[in-house]
């Protein structure tokens, strides 16, 4: 399994322009591009103009299959908004060697937590 760790800056204000045309596209990505498996979404506290995003890709022959595609990407429009309110800083390529993440995060009565909204 390949991660992918993707950075942009975004102009202020467009914040949610970008959020919306990063589901648009990684939704395209996912339902349309072989080995492609979504990605998480992640902003910056500190600087909230700063976005990054952790894809998992299949093989790292998949992704590169995907950036080295001739041709339109799975949603134009999706893509030219996300280019049009950001620069992709960096890419970063990492192969995964273990995964303990569990996200699914259920209220505690017992400590008064609640859900993330």
């Amino acid at each position: 399994m390949v991660r992918a760790v993707y950075r942009w800056r975004v102009q202020a204000g467009q914040e949610a322009v970008f959020v919306q045309a990063w589901r648009q596209g990684t939704a395209a990505m996912r339902a349309g591009v072989r080995g492609a498996g979504g990605s998480l979404l992640m902003q910056s506290y500190d600087a909230p103009s700063e976005f990054m995003a952790l894809a998992c890709w299949a093989s790292m022959e998949a992704w590169q299959a995907f950036t080295e595609r001739r041709g339109a990407a799975p949603d134009p429009e999706a893509f030219q908004a996300l280019a049009a309110v950001s620069e992709l800083v960096s890419t970063e390529l990492l192969e995964e060697k273990a995964d303990l993440l569990d996200c699914s995060w259920e209220p505690d009565a017992r400590l008064g937590l609640q859900p993330p909204a």
